[in-house]
């Protein structure tokens, strides 16, 4: 393996004075800088984690850009839950924490913890005014250093479960800033529920009562960032499992969308064409026969060729 498919580490990411203490995974630090052209920034899903799915995606990129200096590099930011640092054996040591609304001690599977701290949509880390978004934006500006990235084209945002959520919402309100010449394309697969342009409909599922980050944006606004930013969006067509088998979301909503995250998908597909111009910028791929893996869809010939377009 080479140097972006070893082992990766836990970094401390440097925002300023006034940000929490944000970690985030990667075969080097993002100071370190790369001479590709392409690099992506790795959302995890629910759980946290992403020891399995990080080094299969940097293999995937790495042997299709041919290795070497041209091997993307790989940045997946961390936006823990009090759960899943239990989960994951992680300590409690100051950093940032997200979602204690969503806690499963302070909710039933069928009630909505708040928009305000849930990092799937751009909300604040518990306790601050520094969003999950914010987190994104600062990432991106790490990458916008032409000294350290000379060669940057391309920066793509990707997730999947949970971190697909995210991203789809960072499309519809997100700042989506690198530099000039430097193209920003998104990958939102398999998340439990889709973000919908309606007004009565609460985010992260509709406009309703969005975080601080984004309660400004009007509607025109959003619905400008979704005609203009190209996204790739995938599910398994076996990814029909609800709960207890998949943290699948129970809400009134969500439930709405569909009974699974196959069903959602195929439905957000249809919705999209009450609006042409924002169906235009999105493209649907089904990963056959695949459940709920994100380690079997990464690797996909057809995501990477679009990461490499």
């Amino acid at each position: 393996m080479n140097a972006d498919t070893a082992d990766f580490s836990r970094y401390i990411f440097n925002a300023g004075k006034a940000a929490p203490k944000l970690l985030y995974d990667a075969y080097r630090p993002v100071e370190s800088g790369s001479k590709a052209a392409i690099a992506a920034v790795l959302i995890h899903g629910w759980g946290g984690y992403v020891g399995k799915v990080l080094p299969v995606f940097a293999q995937a990129l790495a042997t299709r850009a041919g290795g070497g200096e041209k091997a993307p590099y790989v940045i997946a930011p961390q936006f823990p839950r009090r759960e899943t640092m239990i989960w994951n054996g992680e300590p409690d040591d100051g950093r940032a924490v997200w979602c204690d609304s969503w806690a499963h001690e302070n909710r039933h599977p069928d009630q909505m913890g708040l928009a305000a701290d849930d990092w799937r949509g751009g909300g604040d880390a518990n306790g601050t005014a520094y969003s999950s978004y914010d987190y994104i934006d600062a990432i991106f500006a790490r990458l916008a250093d032409k000294n350290r990235y000379p060669n940057l084209r391309k920066v793509v945002l990707a997730g999947y479960s949970a971190g697909g959520q995210c991203v789809g919402r960072y499309v519809a309100t997100g700042r989506s800033v690198v530099r000039g010449g430097v193209e920003v394309a998104y990958l939102a697969m398999a998340p439990s529920t889709e973000f919908l342009f309606e007004a009565d409909q609460p985010w992260l599922y509709g406009l309703k009562g969005r975080p601080r980050y984004s309660a400004k944006l009007t509607h025109d606004e959003i619905m400008r960032n979704l005609c203009s930013r190209r996204v790739w969006r995938g599910c398994g067509s076996m990814d029909i499992l609800g709960r207890p088998d998949t943290a699948l979301d129970m809400t009134p909503p969500a439930v709405a969308q569909g009974a699974n995250r196959f069903e959602r998908f195929r439905n957000f597909e249809r919705y999209l064409g009450k609006y042409p111009e924002w169906r235009k910028q999105v493209s649907f791929h089904v990963f056959e026969g695949v459940g709920h893996r994100e380690d079997l869809c990464y690797p996909d010939p057809v995501l990477l060729d679009f990461v490499f377009e």
